[in-house]
């Protein structure tokens, strides 16, 4: 049977598939009752949401420390986070990040993936981020945390999650979105995310290193990209860059196209894109959006120079810095402030 077919019989099968497992899971229901504080906890506030692309390089995430933060994925491979009050990290999603022969695995960071992937991933995160970092982790996996006493000193919530992006704009968010059962779908960490973060009641989302969102995109993430020392010379290292996505497109069969350099402290890193004339997961992006609009929340992109946002609204990194952040006496005032 095609694969094709076998996930058909899958998406079939699984509303009733979830509905048995929730029935009898007693526990995990518990834990989902206790997600009720975070509904409209943080209503009127605005939020800045990392995201692992390449793209994350050009923002001084260190100027966040003050603002509501959230972080997804691998962001605690990041060399500042300890520098912000990173608020919450979510991942709702991480067996996707824990085959071994997916890209997304930081092997080079992380080494390789054994058979216990969701607890070394998990005493990385407990590892890396600061206790007062609030986590936001799918229930399934709390039978891993509980055994290995993980995340013993920090504040702990668990959602259930659905496959698609399912999301209706005569439904307001605290249903599509109510954390106290499986209501979160998506098929991607920036998608379950902003759903999160609007259920929290935050109506100003800004997306740092949403590459995948640009035109054209921008691809890789801001810990596997190529990078090289700016004391070889930007002209050598231009030479290199261009070699080294040629060779990874044979490599891979991609088509992959070299975009330029961006400097930053000792080195450079390429500057790498991909071109698609139809991209299904713009189309979810524009669903989103247009979800997130119907509902009173904007989301900005943090789009760099040379790049476009089709769907979220764009904005620069020095745009945030000048006229967005405290300090700044024409700083934009948020929603929040704007109400009242």
């Amino acid at each position: 049977m095609k694969e094709s077919h076998i996930n058909k019989i899958k998406d079939l099968l699984r509303p009733g598939y979830y509905f048995c497992k929730d029935i009898v899971d007693l526990e995990g229901r518990k834990r989902l009752r206790k997600n009720i504080i975070l509904n409209d906890l943080y209503l009127g506030k605005r939020a800045f949401l990392l995201l692992t692309g390449a793209s994350l390089q050009q923002i001084d995430i260190t100027k966040l420390k003050d603002e509501f933060v959230f972080g997804v994925g691998f962001i605690f491979l990041h060399k500042d986070i300890r520098k912000i009050n990173l608020n919450f990290y979510m991942n709702a999603e991480p067996s996707k990040s824990l085959n071994p022969s997916n890209p997304n695995w930081p092997k080079s960071h992380l080494g390789p993936l054994g058979l216990e992937g969701m607890i070394t991933f998990y005493k990385e995160v407990d590892e890396r981020l600061e206790n007062q970092t609030t986590l936001i982790l799918h229930s399934d996996n709390y039978k891993y945390i509980e055994i290995n006493n993980l995340f013993k000193d920090k504040t702990k919530y668990f959602i259930k999650g659905k496959k698609d992006l399912r999301i209706n704009e005569k439904v307001p968010y605290k249903i599509i979105a109510d954390l106290t059962r499986r209501s979160i779908s998506g098929g991607g960490s920036v998608f379950f995310s902003i759903l999160i973060m609007m259920y929290m009641g935050f109506k100003e989302i800004y997306l740092c290193g949403a590459g995948y969102t640009y035109e054209p995109i921008y691809m890789y993430h801001f810990y596997d990209n190529f990078v090289f020392p700016k004391n070889m010379g930007k002209q050598k290292v231009e030479i290199e860059a261009r070699r080294a996505i040629e060779v990874r497109n044979r490599k891979e069969g991609s088509t992959l196209e070299y975009y330029g350099l961006f400097g930053k402290d000792d080195f450079y890193s390429g500057v790498y894109t991909r071109r698609m004339d139809n991209d299904p997961n713009k189309d979810k992006h524009r669903i989103l959006n247009n979800y997130a609009k119907s509902q009173g929340v904007k989301i900005y992109n943090i789009v760099p120079d040379g790049f476009e946002s089709p769907i979220y609204e764009k904005i620069s990194w020095q745009e945030v810095e000048n006229k967005i952040l405290p300090g700044n006496p024409d700083k934009i005032r948020s929603i929040n402030q704007v109400k009242t």
